[in-house]
């Protein structure tokens, strides 16, 4: 096929907002079987943040200075020389999360989780802790780091069973450290139940609020899940009190809950959108849970984090639907308040010979298009500059 070099722009009746909305997944569990490698998901449309779980052990005794201890599944189960049992060496997971980087996707690193007990003795051992994440997975430095040179781009805390005293002296070492790196902006999140306050952490969500980003709260649960409007929106209320943004995690398939009233059919997925996500401004997306469990929920051939996306982020499906058009460049996302709002730029080679100009590839030419956005019809514009080369 011949290949012709274009300058893109996209631009769309929508109205201008610089509003980003994310959905954050789950990683490295196998909750639903067949789960494939980190970077298989990393060119998805739909997520934005990828959480590796999980740290299970804060400090663990197997391993020389009681560093942490891993259960990755199925995914990883190298340890390095000397005495470490549970303390992985994960290289390969280390590229899989340069390359997602590269994608454009954030990745966490889920501290939790599971069965077992976590949590501090003091101050100064939160503070180690907290030293010992940066070293072993941010911006510090070690000898052994299980994702060698690859550096995540912040932490989530699932604390499902332990104590949160000292978690404040945590959270307060762990942004000190993180602010310390020019270079990078670092994540502090949260997963908790949806039962407000948070048994665990919830004193700590209100006293260290400024420390911690966002706050990825599970509604798959009996007393405040989506299936039950009024009790949802009133613990939604409650967590919009606190500080930190507000994601709303859901169950990705009917299996990925405990009770399948947790899920939300693709049909209602356009009233939570409407009804509480755009209208709150402290909401930034929502979680999923899990890979797996979305891998298998295919509704009329598309995902159903897809479904979720084309709702979250449109202008990312728009590109992808051109892709047999559009191919091998790159897309810079842009916000301008002018009479269109531009959504994105691609500079990149064109696949074949476009009808352009009446069949001119060497002349601009603008085409346009209908995209449904949220209920709305909105006209979309695809401008195709040559560029000489």
């Amino acid at each position: 096929m011949d290949s012709h070099l274009f300058d893109i722009n996209i631009t769309t009746t929508l109205k201008p907002t610089d509003r980003k909305y994310e959905i954050i997944v789950n990683w490295g569990q196998n909750l639903g079987g067949n789960e494939m490698a980190l970077n298989a998901y990393c060119d998805s449309n739909a997520y934005d943040i990828i959480i590796i779980n999980t740290v299970d052990i804060f400090f663990d005794d197997q391993n020389a200075d009681n560093l942490p201890g891993f259960n990755l599944a199925n995914h990883c189960n190298g340890v390095f020389e000397g005495n470490f049992k549970s303390y992985l060496q994960c290289y390969s997971i280390g590229e899989d999360i340069k390359g997602c980087q590269k994608n454009g996707k954030k990745i966490l690193l889920s501290l939790g989780g599971g069965t077992r007990w976590n949590g501090f003795s003091s101050a100064s051992q939160a503070k180690l802790f907290a030293h010992n994440l940066w070293n072993l997975f941010m911006g510090g430095t070690h000898a052994t780091r299980t994702f060698g040179d690859a550096v995540i781009d912040g932490i989530n805390i699932d604390l499902r069973f332990g104590e949160a005293s000292w978690f404040d002296d945590f959270f307060t070492e762990m942004r000190t450290l993180m602010v310390s790196d020019k270079s990078k902006v670092y994540l502090i999140t949260s997963s908790p139940s949806c039962a407000f306050p948070d048994f665990r952490l919830g004193k700590v969500y209100v006293s260290s609020g400024t420390k911690i980003n966002s706050l990825y709260v599970n509604f798959g649960d009996n007393s405040c899940s989506f299936g039950k409007d009024e009790d949802f929106s009133k613990v939604l209320d409650s967590w919009m009190s606190l500080i930190p943004t507000i994601f709303i995690g859901i169950p990705s398939s009917q299996t990925a809950s405990y009770s399948a009233n947790h899920y939300i059919e693709p049909s209602k997925l356009p009233v939570l959108f409407s009804k509480y996500i755009q209208l709150q401004k402290q909401i930034g997306g929502i979680l999923l849970s899990d890979v797996t469990y979305d891998d298998k929920n295919i509704i009329n051939g598309t995902k159903y984090s897809d479904i979720v996306g084309q709702l979250l982020h449109p202008e990312t499906y728009i590109l992808s639907n051109k892709k047999s058009t559009i191919a091998g460049g790159s897309f810079d996302k842009k916000s301008e308040n002018t009479g269109r709002k531009q959504i994105g730029r691609v500079t990149g080679p064109i696949i074949g010979k476009p009808d352009l100009s009446h069949g001119n590839p060497s002349a601009p030419s603008t085409h346009s298009f209908l995209q449904v956005v949220s209920k709305e019809i909105h006209w979309f514009f695809v401008h195709f500059k040559p560029i000489k080369v």
